[in-house]
């Protein structure tokens, strides 16, 4: 789950100008020259010559070595669209400063496939939201997944490492229900003046339920933990060319963790556009033409993706009206719009998950009253009353 910060604190690596210092002197040519990266509080880029590399603050909970082997062994598998771990010549791959770890990666060049980025919360994390819901995104989704299943299938040793963090479904759907129950209340007590909470809880108190159950009933998928998952694909971590659509990298590994294949085709499906069927069949189709992928993990598609959006909406609520910190910030509108948009996808899997029931046919049902005539048809107004038509009055003289 990302958090997000205020922008015009993002124009330079602030808080922590003096650690991506002192990680470039330890980590980099002697005379690398430092710049900010708008947007990104974790990264720095770094130039010496010809060369660049992102220089990145690693998050406490992250990973950064099984990380590293990760995408050592993707870009051994000739798969060059992930960024490559730079190996120190007298330092260790990771160095500590004052309690943030570091390191340096090949700088891969950023055009990401969204059009508005530097967006932060104010806790000073990206604000990473969908793209327009009328935006062409099949072409570059398609080549997403065709590119995160040769990574998976390039990472699956060092997913099967013993020391691999796990991120199984059973450990998704028991984040899920824990934040839930965290922002339920708080959200809940504004509810009634918010339109958005209100169909967001309706979401969750239904999907929730059906999603265990899903998950509960495929053990061998639910605690998977086969391949590499990037664990945050959003259209800022994926980069494109000018042509706007040809996949020129995919970066922001930070999350990865040894999991499902489901977690990032779940971002596919609803992060990058709105989740519909067929584009989840073509992510299903594309994934397939490249890695395998069983009948139950296709299954359970669905509920994947809308535990993360029970879990995105959520977050973006809160930030869009209970943060009195972003009333006067250019990324309020961004959320507000970027939130609705997640929020209709989550009640699309909503009625895919829990189906409304429909209602019952044959029951008894009202006849007309006496003296009256009903319509035979079997129309809308089928089993209705019509009125009697009047008799006409006979002419004079007739008969």
């Amino acid at each position: 789950m990302n958090s997000h910060q205020s922008d015009d604190e993002s124009a330079r690596p602030e808080a922590d100008a003096a650690g991506f210092e002192a990680a470039a002197a330890r980590l980099l040519p002697e005379g690398a020259r430092l710049d900010p990266v708008v947007g990104a509080r974790r990264v720095a880029r770094a130039t010496f010559g010809d060369e660049q590399w992102a220089v990145r603050r690693w998050r406490p909970e992250a990973h950064p070595g099984f990380v590293r082997d990760a995408l050592t062994a993707i870009h051994a598998a000739g798969i060059e669209v992930v960024p490559v771990p730079h190996v120190p010549v007298v330092s260790e791959p990771v160095v500590e400063i004052a309690g943030a770890r570091y390191d340096a990666q090949t700088w891969l060049p950023r055009r990401p496939l969204n059009r508005y980025g530097g967006l932060l919360a104010p806790d000073g994390e990206s604000i990473n939201l969908p793209l327009h819901q009328t935006t062409p995104t099949d072409e570059i989704i398609t080549a997403g997944v065709a590119a995160i299943a040769r990574c998976h299938l390039a990472s699956a040793s060092v997913a099967a490492r013993p020391d691999a963090p796990p991120k199984s479904l059973a450990l998704v759907i028991d984040g899920a229900r824990h934040r839930w129950r965290e922002r339920r209340p708080r959200l809940g007590a504004i509810a009634a003046d918010i339109t958005e909470i209100r169909r967001w809880l309706r979401c969750g108190t239904r999907i929730l339920p059906a999603a265990s159950d899903l998950l509960g009933a495929d053990a061998e998928a639910v605690n998977d933990t086969s391949i590499v998952a990037h664990g945050d694909l959003w259209p800022a971590h994926l980069l494109v060319g000018p042509d706007g659509v040809t996949l020129t990298g995919i970066i922001d590994w930070e999350y990865a963790r040894a999991g499902s294949p489901l977690v990032d085709l779940a971002a596919f499906a609803t992060h990058i556009s709105g989740w519909s069927a067929a584009r989840a069949e073509l992510i299903l189709g594309a994934y397939r033409e490249i890695a395998p992928l069983s009948p139950g993990q296709r299954r359970l598609l669905p509920a994947v993706a809308a535990l993360g959006l029970l879990d995105e909406v959520g977050w973006l609520l809160e930030l869009g009206f209970m943060d009195d910190r972003l009333h006067d910030d250019r990324a309020l509108s961004f959320v507000r719009a970027g939130m609705k948009n997640l929020l209709s996808s989550l009640e699309t899997l909503t009625a895919v998950l829990v189906p409304e029931p429909k209602p019952a046919r044959g029951g008894w049902r009202p006849g007309p009253r006496r003296g009256t005539r009903t319509s035979t048809s079997r129309g809308p107004g089928e089993g209705r009353a019509e009125s009697p038509r009047p008799s006409r009055p006979r002419r004079r003289g007739a008969g």
